[in-house]
Formats: C-alpha cells, structure tokens, sequence
C-alpha cells in the first residue's frame, strides 16, 4: 500500500503523553524467552564430569576386600572425563551413557539402572568438574570481558555484566546488545535496572555486547539556543529539552508551535489515533509530528511528562 501521507500531526495533550506511558517498545523480555530461569545444570558437550560408584558391600564390580577375606572399599572413584561430540560418557560395566542434555543426577541415575543387574545395589554420583558448555560472552564496555558460566539457579543480564567487571561509562549513555542465536535485541542499561522485568535470565551460548552511544537530541527555530544537546541523564522531559535549549525567544518564537519531530512506532501510533490505520505504515516507524501549545497552562504539566528520546 502506498503511504498516503509524509507524516502525521498530534497535539501534545493529557490523552497523548497516557497513551505514550502505556507504549513501551518490546525490550528483551519481548524478544526473547523470558518465562523464568531456563532449565539450568544440564550437561553439555565439552563439560568434564567425573564419577563416583559406590556399592552396597564389598565384593562387588567396584567394591575390594582385603587377603584376610574381611570388607575393604565399597566405592570406587573413575577418572574425570570429558564428554564427548555424541553427547556420552564411558563407564565401566555400563557402556557409553548419554550425559548432554541432563543433569548430573540424571546421567547418574542412567549409569545405577547399566549396573544395577551387575554391581551389588548401586548408587552413583556424577559430579561437574569444569564447566564448559554452559558459558555466556560478554564484552565491550565493561571491566573485564570474557565467557562465564551460567549459575544453577540462572544468571540474569545484570549479573553477567557484574562478573564482568561491571560498566565503565555512565548508565544512561551505555546499551546492551544480546545476540542468542539468529535473534538479537538492544536495551538501555538503565531501562535493565530500572525495570527489572526487562532484567532476563540468559542461555548458554548467549552473547551479550555493551556499548556507549551517546543520546541526544537537536534544538532548531526560535530558542535561546540551537544546538544538538545531550541528555545527561536518563530521563529527559519536553520541559526540559526546552530548558536545556535556552528556553523560547520572546521576540521570535510562537509559544503555541513547539513541535517535535519523531519516527514513531507503529504500534504506539495506532494507539495514539484510537487503533485507526498509520497512513499505510503497517509496521516499523511512523513519521509523526508532535504539536505543544504553550499558552495552555496544562501545556507545562503535559510536557513534564513527555519523555524525549535519542535523536
């Protein structure tokens, strides 16, 4: 469908700056899954785990007596090994074992059921000694890079960036990149802490690359002062975009034409014009002009509620 028209016109008014709180852009937990902690303490290929077997009495597969006939070792301990390309372990008296994809207590579980019509009731503990499957990257601005392994109970972005050595430049000017496979997402690191929902547990293989990209936004027209100017801080009002810019000039400006100009989402404008069409844009950004007349008292109170943004 062709656009029908270059951009759209909306007054800035109670009922814009409610419909713009309720639309926030899908951060990670819309991109990714984000249920809960992923199925964390699987083994996977590359790990070394290493095997204890223990019997019920001596004399057995792995049990020992000792030359007077009395009980010796019950147990026996298997050197550490690394899981191999098929995913297995091997194991005396029990053959190859698959250990990718379960948890030490499966695989031990795997191995008591070979044995358990061999060895004298069985018992197994399969213990990981180096882990090196379930591994996240994180790199870019941040103390010390490198890959870490994922925690039992689950590793949120936060705590990866914080093994990492944490960021090295101000908050509001850094955004954290997470490839996980084909699929990549971008979020502030302030929106991370700020809204912890946001805050989601990572998987193996997962990449996460932090970078500064100073936000701004530029100033043109009537104002004290025309310039491109930073945020300095995480939030940045309308009010204080105009601040910021030297305020209105008196002898030049029209306090009822201040404008911004904004890509907006296609989603958030269909709820801006009450779910009609956005003028052929059915996905990605909407040209949208933003329209803030001052010489409306409430004008100052919805613009204290305006967030800018990058750009």
């Amino acid at each position: 469908m062709a656009v029908t028209n270059p951009y759209s016109v909306l007054d800035i008014n109670a009922a814009t700056v409610a419909a713009l709180a309720r639309h926030r852009p899908t951060g990670f937990r819309g991109s990714f899954a984000a249920g809960g902690p992923p199925s964390s303490g699987t083994l996977g290929i590359g790990d070394m785990v290493s095997v204890s077997i223990f019997e019920a009495s001596s004399g057995g597969l792995f049990g020992t007596s000792d030359a007077t006939g009395s009980a010796g070792s019950k147990s026996v301990q298997l050197p550490p090994q690394q899981i191999d390309r098929g995913g297995r372990i091997n194991v005396p008296y029990a053959g190859s074992v698959v250990a990718a994809g379960r948890t030490p207590a499966q695989v031990g579980q795997a191995i008591v059921s070979a044995l358990s019509s061999k060895a004298i009731e069985p018992q197994v503990l399969v213990t990981l000694t180096e882990n090196a499957a379930n591994l996240v990257a994180v790199s870019g601005e941040v103390g010390q890079g490198g890959r870490f392994p994922l925690a039992v109970k689950g590793t949120r972005v936060l705590d990866a960036i914080a093994l990492a050595g944490g960021p090295r430049a101000a908050a509001h000017d850094l955004f954290v990149r997470l490839t996980r496979g084909s699929r990549t997402g971008v979020e502030s690191l302030t929106s991370l802490v700020s809204n912890p929902r946001e805050n989601i547990y990572l998987r193996a293989d997962d990449q996460l690359f932090i970078y500064r990209e100073p936000r701004t936004f530029t100033v043109l027209g009537a104002t004290g002062k025309n310039d491109t100017i930073d945020f300095t801080s995480d939030r940045v009002t309308l009010a204080e975009a105009i601040g910021k810019s030297g305020g209105l000039n008196d002898s030049r400006s029209d306090a009822s034409g201040v404008f911004v100009f904004r890509y907006e989402d296609a989603a958030a404008f269909r709820e801006l014009r009450g779910g009609a069409t956005s003028g052929g844009y059915r996905s990605g950004s909407v040209p949208v002009v933003y329209r803030l007349d001052m010489k409306n008292p409430g004008s100052f109170l919805w613009s204290q509620r305006f967030l800018m943004r990058n750009k």
